[in-house]
Formats: C-alpha cells, structure tokens, sequence
C-alpha cells in the first residue's frame, strides 16, 4: 500500500498503523532494568492520545510550542506525536543542553510547555524557572529522585496519562477529531541547528510536507520493511532521528529498540542485531580504530587472520568501488575469509544483520570507509540538514536529508 494511504500527519499515520496492527505487531522495545519491555502499535497510539489530552486539559491550544529534552525513548516519540496530535509543534533540546541553552530555546521558541526526562532535566528548568515566564507545565517521564518534588509546574508521566483518561470523559472522540484535522502543511516541529561558532542557534520550522518529503527519499534510495528492526542512536533532536525515528519508522512500520541508557548502547545493540544503522561519524570512525588496536593488541594467532584477510577486503571493496567484478578466485578468498575475520567483527559490533548504514555528522574519513567496505558493510555518509542546503550531488557517498526553513 502506497505511504500516501497512511495519512499526511503523523499522528494520523499513527492511528493508521495502530488501526491495521493493533496488539498484534511491536511498535517498539525498551530495555528496563535488563529486559526488554514491548509497546505494540496500539499502546503507541494509547499513549499519544492520553498525553495529548491531559496537554489539553491544561490549556494547550492550537500552535502551541512544547520542548522535549530527554534521551532516547519511547516517552519522547509519545510526547513529540501527543504535541502534533493537538496542533502544536514540538521543539527538540539535547539533554546535554546547560540551563542556559535551555532558556534560549525555550523563550526563542516561546514554549508553554515541556516535558523531560528525569530529575537532571527538572532540576535544570526549576533553575531557570523565573527567566521563563511563558513555561506553564514540565511532564517527566523518569521518576527516579523526585519523589519529594512539590512545585506545582511539574506532573508525573503516569499522572499525566490518568488527567488524559478523564479528560476524555468528559470531551468524548475529541482527539480523533484533532488527529483527522491535521494537514501535511502544518508545521510540526523546529529543529534548532547551530550555525556559526559562537552564535545563537537557528529554528528551522517544518511542516509533515517538508519532513516526509526527506523520509521517503531516503526510503526510495534503500527501502525499510516492516519488519527491520532500528536501535536509534540519538533522541529526534536533528533532522536525520527526525527522518529515521519518527518518519521512517511511521511510514514503514518497523521495530524500533531503545537501549537502557547511553552507557548501555553497544552491548544493547548487540544483543538486537538491528538492519538499519545510523550513527556519528564521531562513532564509526572511534569503532573502526577501536576494533583494528584491539585485533593488533590480541594474540599472534588473531593477528596473523587480520593480517592475511584484511588485504583480502580492501581488494574486494576497492573493485565495488570501481564497479568491476571479482573474478571466482578472489571470490572464494573473500568468502573464507568472511568466515574467519568479517563476520565475527560484524556479529561483535552487532552489525552482523545490518543491510543498511549510515553516517552522519561530518564526511567519513576514506581510511574508515575502506575499513567497513572491506567488512561488506554497505557504510554511506548522510548529509543532514535543518534548513535546505545542497551538497555536492557528484559525491556517490552522499545521501540528503533536507528541509526548508520557513
């Protein structure tokens, strides 16, 4: 079935999904205190309505700015759509944000409302709390150290979801007719994006239009199913979580798996294998270095299979690169030596499943990409950005994720 037969909103592919779906298909996992809790396409959808009628009962109205600053979770994408459910647009901070950049964002936004993950996070808003004026209400979503938290800006998650129930009560079938008003040129969400060292970030607005658009580029170059599985790697504060984890995710209907914490990433993804990868350049070029200073630093033995195999690789992956065939002796040299090095490096990264990969951030040195060619790891950079630019579209390496700044 084409994308376009899912809605033009978001919230409206949600309900689409959670329609079609129902209990019977994971929308998402996420690992909690070492086990991996499922939230099918209906709870997905449960929990965007309940959030985005408890915002309503507390006076969100249509245009309204919410922030959401948080790792990576579930309760982010449930607070992003539960925003856009109501016609309001969600604005992304990074939770490394100091309380100064916080403040920045919130008054250049002009957010009534944020929701967050845990005390770090609240204890940063209640800092700043009287420069922000407009800010009404803080949601968080992690309990843990605010038990005896008594200001009256701040609610729970759980009792946020209980004032949606009763809201609904009493204004029955009012967030299905949010979520059917919605159109594709409503703006959704700002990305903010820092431009010239030391000057203020930019808010680039985006409508469902201009965020889909990128989406199913992306989709068309490499196709998802529903079936893959994705361990996103950052919380949707940027434009390519925004593409991955909200719109891919929305318009194919796969897996999202959600590590434990930051800490935890690499072992999680690990045990999830996922299909699509995307990470910082930062990453993969700390990884391909990291695993080539450990096989050097093991025995002779391990050694000596990187030594012999990786030339094997690099031949193999400099003829894909100049689109010339291996003859059938260099194919059975790559095979063999696919099952003594390549795959065991692949099945220790957690890449052993990984059919499509991306990187992004900045251009992946040509040693690195080398590295993971020769491993049969289909690595290309991504150019991302939040308002537009072009890049160089003779680089085969590239993919665009792009938006216009309205």
């Amino acid at each position: 079935m084409s994308t376009k037969d899912r809605g033009d909103t978001w919230p409206q592919m949600l309900k689409y999904n959670s329609d079609k779906y129902g209990d019977r298909k994971k929308a998402m996992r996420h690992k909690h205190r070492g086990v991996w809790e499922p939230f099918t396409w209906q709870d997905y959808n449960r929990n965007v309505k309940y959030l985005a009628l408890a915002l309503l009962s507390r006076g969100f109205q249509v245009g309204d700015k919410a922030m959401i600053i948080g790792n990576t979770a579930p309760h982010w994408y449930f607070a992003e759509l539960a925003i856009q459910a109501n016609h309001g647009v969600a604005v992304g901070a990074h939770p490394a944000c100091t309380p100064a950049e916080i403040e920045y964002i919130s008054e250049h936004s002009k957010a009534r409302f944020a929701i967050v993950e845990d005390q770090e996070q609240v204890d940063k808003l209640l800092q700043i709390k009287a420069k922000l004026p407009r800010l009404e209400k803080v949601i968080y979503w992690n309990y843990k150290g605010l038990a005896h938290y008594d200001d009256s800006i701040l609610m729970g998650y759980r009792q946020a979801l209980q004032l949606g129930e009763e809201y609904e009560k009493e204004h029955p079938g009012l967030y299905e007719q949010n979520v059917d008003t919605g159109k594709a040129d409503d703006v959704c969400v700002i990305v903010y994006t820092y431009g010239t060292p030391g000057a203020d970030p930019k808010g680039a607005f985006h409508t469902y239009h201009t965020m889909r658009s990128g989406a199913e580029c992306c989709l068309q170059l490499h196709p998802w199913s529903e079936n893959d599985v994705v361990v996103p790697y950052q919380p949707p504060v940027w434009m390519t979580e925004q593409c991955f984890g909200i719109a891919c995710h929305l318009l194919t209907a796969c897996t999202l798996n959600f590590a434990e914490a930051p800490e935890t990433y690499r072992r999680d993804t690990r045990e999830i294998s996922p299909h699509v990868v995307s990470y910082q350049t930062r990453l993969w070029e700390n990884q391909a270095t990291l695993v080539q200073a450990r096989i050097l630093d093991s025995d002779t033995i391990k050694r000596s299979a990187f030594r012999l195999c990786m030339p094997i690789g690099y031949r193999m992956a400099d003829l894909k690169d100049r689109k010339q065939n291996p003859n059938l002796f260099q194919k059975f040299l790559y095979a063999v030596a696919s099952v003594v090095l390549f795959k065991p490096i692949r099945s220790h990264l957690g890449l052993s499943r990984a059919r499509i990969c991306y990187s992004y951030g900045a251009m992946l040195s040509p040693a690195a990409m080398r590295f993971y060619h020769a491993l049969d790891l289909p690595l290309k950079n991504l150019y991302e950005t939040a308002e537009g630019e072009t890049p160089d579209a003779q680089n085969r390496d590239i993919r665009v994720i792009e938006g216009a700044a309205l």
